[in-house]
């Protein structure tokens, strides 16, 4: 509070529009010694004498007492540099008008004049300015590691960190945590005079390094379809998500999903099963933990999707917000330039919704019109709803239900509205809602729009085509992967696979069994697989005989060597029979004589490999034998005979 003396100033700053002035005892006096007069508040513009007035109290006063003024409070406006506080002063005596002058000497020119008897004069400073505070370190790290802290700011001076956690550390600008958590670090930098200090606070989040041992996933399991459901990966110690569909209730072999990289994941759910699962890991350990799959089944969405009432209430199972520019009144007229619509709080319109009016009063009309919006110029009504007029143009509409079937237009729409006639001035209508009802009958669509065979999709493929040609790969070793997508989202299928793969030019023959919603329309897709052909490569001989008698082979050996007997005057004939019974030839080339060699070349069937056998004859050594020794003498003769000798002792 600030109580100036009668004739003296007083000068201080404030902050430019933060500070507050309570000015009290402002003394107010006349010329005459009569209560009079008063004190006002001016802004100082910098012209001598002329002020901009923006606060006026009353007060009294003589010249013998100073009583308490009235009190005002006043906060300086941003950019004002400077203001005072002013006496006005009554001046009665007009005959003697210099009796009273102003601090700088001037008489009062007229009987009620402000003056500068006393004043306080305060200064504004401008408030500090900002500082452009931004931290610049990492806001994530793991447990029991360093991190460094780091910030900028227009200000020259050093930052300041703490954090008054416990388990947490901050030695200058080195931050460590012991536990897993959020820890709230606050920074704080001096002001340079120009710029405003730092005072700000920064979340540190520190990281298990324990690995993810195990992810469940949870949410809802059913659904209406086109309605919104939110599943949750649960992970302990996790930090990276990533979510993944599938066409089966399995969790491997799914497709990961673009973007879907949190604990939760929000998606629309359809008519029929969709399956999911999630992957979680901690960025400090690689090896991710697979969760469970879950089921998502979307059931058909049907009967009164939302109820719109003209007393601003919404029902049904979808619901809404209701969109209105109704006519004056209790009775909710539709005339001309008038709508009444309603949005959908989840899902959208399709082709052969059911849109009701009750109508209350008979009223004079053409036609009810529906639109895609509320200026009425996207026209989406279907069905034929003109009502016949009289001669006399009297009011003749219908009173109750009116219904409108939606036509192709509506479809992937969320709101509708109904509007005038376009052109019909008489447009009146009293009514009290508007509905969107669904049909329930069941679909008897069984077809496929698309199979696919391991991961691609058979070509030419037709919703109306039933049987389909697929080779597989020559060296396939697995049982092919069949995937299919019902054109209608409620129809179901069963595969029923091959159970073994074609061999040589055998057909395996698989099945696609498609049931419509209705649970009675069915269709049969069959697939027929065979194996791609490959030439085999096999040019070794199965067996090989010499003279009929069979050569014991032995892996990877072409070359032979066959041994016969002293004596032998013909080339033994040598055969062989290819190990591949498609093998193209084998052409045998038997030796000129007992020294040659034999040949046999196998072409395999592929008609470009080639193997040849050999086959090298040697003569064994002949067999010496002594028939008959004759002695002149009568000596008696013993003989002794080994492999290659005999002989012969005389006695």
């Amino acid at each position: 509070m600030i109580a100036p003396a009668p004739n003296g100033a007083v000068t201080f700053s404030i902050p430019e529009g933060k500070g507050t002035i309570t000015a009290i005892k402002m003394n107010a006096q006349s010329n005459s010694g009569t209560a009079g007069g008063g004190c006002a508040i001016y802004w100082k513009n910098g012209r001598s004498y002329t002020f901009d007035k923006i606060e006026e109290f009353s007060a009294v006063g003589n010249t013998n007492t100073d009583p308490d003024a009235a009190i005002v409070t006043l906060t300086p406006a941003e950019g004002i540099k400077e203001f005072s506080i002013y006496k006005r002063v009554k001046v009665d005596d007009q005959a003697n008008p210099t009796s009273i002058k102003t601090s700088s000497g001037k008489n009062f020119p007229s009987s009620t004049q402000t003056v500068n008897i006393a004043s306080i004069t305060i200064t504004v400073t401008p408030e500090c300015a900002s500082n452009e505070f931004r931290y610049t370190g990492e806001t994530t790290v793991a447990e029991n590691a360093e991190l460094t802290l780091a910030a900028t700011s227009l200000n020259t001076g050093a930052f300041t960190y703490s954090c008054d956690n416990a388990d947490a550390t901050i030695s200058g600008t080195t931050f460590k945590a012991t536990k897993a958590g959020d820890y709230t670090v606050k920074v704080t930098q001096d002001g340079d005079g120009t710029h405003c200090a730092v005072n700000e606070e920064v979340i540190i989040t520190v990281i298990s390094t324990n690995p993810v041992t195990t992810a469940v996933v949870s949410g809802e399991e059913t659904a209406f379809a086109g309605f919104d459901v939110t599943l949750t990966c649960t992970a302990e110690n996790a930090t990276a998500y990533q979510w993944y569909s599938n066409t089966t209730a399995s969790n491997t072999g799914g497709t990961a999903i673009s973007g879907a990289t949190e604990s939760t994941y929000t998606f629309t759910a359809v008519n029929g099963a969709q399956y999911y699962y999630c992957t979680a890991q901690n960025t400090f350990n690689s090896t991710p933990a697979v969760s469970n799959v879950i089921t998502v089944t979307g059931g058909k969405l049907c009967g009164e999707l939302a109820k719109a009432a003209t007393d601003g209430t919404v029902s049904g199972i979808v619901g809404g917000t209701i969109d209105t520019n109704l006519g004056t009144g209790a009775t909710k007229k539709l005339d001309k330039n008038r709508y009444f619509g309603i949005k959908l709080a989840n899902g959208t319109l399709q082709a052969g919704d059911i849109v009701t009016i009750h109508v209350t009063a008979a009223a004079d009309l053409g036609r009810i019109e529906l639109f895609a919006d509320n200026a009425g110029t996207t026209s989406v009504y279907a069905a034929d709803s003109t009502f016949a007029k009289d001669g006399d143009g009297n009011p003749n509409g219908p009173v109750g239900d009116v219904s409108i079937i939606l036509s192709a237009s509506a479809a992937g729409r969320d709101a509708i509205y109904l509007w005038r006639e376009n052109g019909n001035t008489q447009w009146n209508v009293t009514f009290d809602y508007i509905s969107i009802n669904r049909p329930c009958a069941a679909s008897t669509d069984a077809t496929l729009s698309s199979i696919s065979v391991n991961g691609k999709a058979i070509e030419g493929f037709n919703a109306e085509t039933l049987t389909y040609d697929v080779e597989l790969s020559y060296d396939a070793t697995e049982l092919p992967v069949i995937n299919y997508t019902t054109s209608h989202p409620m129809a179901t299928a069963q595969v029923n696979n091959i159970d073994a793969l074609p061999a040589g030019s055998d057909k395996k023959i698989a099945t696609i069994v498609v049931k419509a919603e209705d649970e009675t329309s069915t269709k049969t897709y069959t697939i027929n697989f065979t194996k791609a052909f490959v030439a085999s490569s096999d040019a070794t001989l199965k067996s090989l005989t010499v003279g009929g008698k069979e050569i014991t082979l032995e892996a990877d050996k072409y070359d032979y060597t066959y041994e016969v007997a002293y004596g032998t005057t013909e080339v033994p004939a040598i055969n062989g029979v290819p190990n591949d019974d498609n093998a193209l030839s084998a052409v045998v080339t038997n030796a000129t004589d007992l020294t040659g060699t034999s040949t046999i070349v196998v072409t395999a069937q592929d008609a470009t490999t080639t193997k040849t056998y050999k086959v090298t004859f040697t003569i064994m050594a002949p067999e010496l034998a002594l028939t008959q020794i004759v002695f002149s003498n009568g000596f008696d003769a013993f003989i002794k005979t080994s492999e290659t000798t005999s002989t012969v002792t005389a006695y």
